[in-house]
C-alpha cells in the first residue's frame, strides 16, 4: 500500500523547522543577503541585473546546485523592489534546504504530485512559495487583520500598509488563510496575471503573463471594487476552474482578487463545471486548423495534431495573447502579429 499524501501545510512546516529562530529575525528584518551566508554555508548569493530564468520557477531568481562543485548558488535579480527581492531569496532558500538539510521532504513532494495527478515541480513551487510567505508574514498579523471572517481582497491591501512584507509574499500568506479551497490574485496590469497561489485547486500553479477570462471580475478589476462574482481561476489551463471572486484596487496601482469556492456575500454556491479542453477528440487545431486526433499529451492530456504535431499546450500557450486589433484572447498562428480572426 502506498504513502498517504500529506497536507502541503505540513509540509511547510517541517521545512520552517530547518531555519533557527536568530535566522529567521535576520531573513525578515535585516540584510537578507548576508543572513543568507551567515546562516546557510557554503551557499553563495549572486545579484545579475539580467537573468534568464528557465525552468518552471515563478520568482525573479533561481537555484543552482551543479554549476560549482565547492557550493551550491542562489542567483536573483535586481530589477525588482527590496520587498521583492526579499521574498525570491526566501523562496530560492526553500528550494536549496530541500536539496540538502529537508531533501527527505522531496518524498512527500513526489506522494501529493502523484495523488494530486501534477508535476513535482509544480508542488516544490507552491511549498517555496508558502515556505517564503510564513516567514514573512506572521500568523498574528494575519489573525489581527482577518478576524474569523471569509478574508477579502481588502484585508491584504491592508497588511501591505502594516509590514515590510512584498505583495507577493501577501499573496502567499492570505492563499495559505482561506478557510476553503481557493486562491489569490495579484495584477500588476490589466489583462495579465502578477501572481497567483492556490490552496486546494487541481490547478496550483497560475503562471505570470498568464491571461484572464476576458469575462470575469479579474480582467475588470482595476475598476470598482466587485463581490462574489463568478471568474476561472486557471483560465486557458488543464484542469481550470470557476470560483467566486472579490476584488479590490490599491493606492499602489496594485489589483488583488481572493477566489473561493464559497461566496463572501453569503449567496448561494452555485458554480458552473468548466469543460477540459480535451474532451472533444477532433476538435480543431488553434495553430493550423488541422484536427488533433493524433494520441495524446502527457502533460495537458490533449490531443496532438495530426498536421502539425502541436497538442493542447501549445493551444494554451496561444489562448494567453491578446491581439493588437480585436483586443480578445485569440489564438495566433506562427510567426503573426494578429490572431487569426484578424488576418
Amino acid at each position: 500500500m502506498g504513502r498517504l499524501a500529506r497536507p502541503i501545510g505540513s509540509v511547510v512546516d517541517d521545512l520552517l523547522a530547518h531555519v533557527g529562530a536568530d535566522a529567521r529575525a535576520d531573513l525578515v528584518a535585516e540584510d537578507p543577503v548576508a543572513a543568507l551566508e551567515i546562516y546557510f554555508q557554503p551557499l553563495g548569493i549572486k545579484a545579475l541585473s539580467d537573468i534568464n530564468y528557465g525552468g518552471d520557477c515563478s520568482v525573479d531568481g533561481y537555484y543552482e546546485s551543479m554549476l560549482d562543485d565547492a557550493r551550491p548558488w542562489i542567483f536573483y535579480s535586481t530589477n525588482a523592489s527590496d520587498g521583492r527581492i526579499r521574498f525570491t531569496l526566501l523562496h530560492e532558500l526553500g528550494h536549496h534546504l530541500l536539496q540538502t538539510s529537508a531533501a527527505g521532504l522531496l518524498d512527500d513532494i513526489d506522494v501529493i504530485a502523484g495523488a494530486r495527478g501534477g508535476e513535482a515541480v509544480r508542488i516544490e513551487e507552491t511549498i517555496c512559495h508558502q515556505f517564503a510567505g510564513r516567514l514573512l508574514v506572521p500568523d498574528e498579523l494575519l489573525e489581527e487583520v482577518v478576524g474569523q471572517g471569509p478574508l477579502l481582497p481588502e484585508h491584504i491591501i491592508e497588511m501591505r500598509t502594516r509590514s515590510h512584507a512584498s505583495w507577493e509574499a501577501l499573496v502567499v500568506r492570505a492563499a495559505d488563510r482561506l478557510a476553503r479551497s481557493g486562491a489569490v490574485v495579484l495584477l500588476r496590469e490589466p489583462g495579465t496575471v502578477g501572481f497567483a497561489s492556490a490552496r486546494g485547486l487541481d490547478v496550483l500553479v497560475w503562471p505570470r503573463g498568464s491571461g484572464l477570462d476576458p469575462q470575469g471580475p479579474l480582467s475588470r478589476a482595476f475598476g470598482r471594487p466587485q463581490r462574489a462574482v463568478p471568474d476561472v481561476y486557471g483560465f486557458g489551463l488543464p484542469f481550470s476552474c470557476q470560483l467566486f471572486c472579490d476584488t479590490a484596487y490599491s493606492e499602489e496601482g496594485i489589483a488583488v482578487g481572493v477566489l473561493s469556492r464559497k461566496p463572501s456575500n453569503g449567496g448561494l454556491s452555485i458554480l458552473q463545471e468548466l469543460p477540459k479542453p480535451w474532451e472533444q477528440q477532433n476538435q480543431a487545431c488553434h495553430w493550423c486548423n488541422g484536427e488533433r486526433t493524433e494520441g495524446w499529451c502527457e502533460n495537458c492530456s490533449g490531443p496532438y495534431c495530426e498536421t502539425c504535431g502541436n497538442c493542447g499546450c501549445s493551444t494554451l500557450t496561444t489562448l494567453s495573447k491578446v491581439c493588437p486589433v480585436c483586443h480578445m484572447q485569440t489564438p495566433f498562428r506562427v510567426g503573426a502579429t494578429c490572431c487569426r480572426d484578424c488576418e
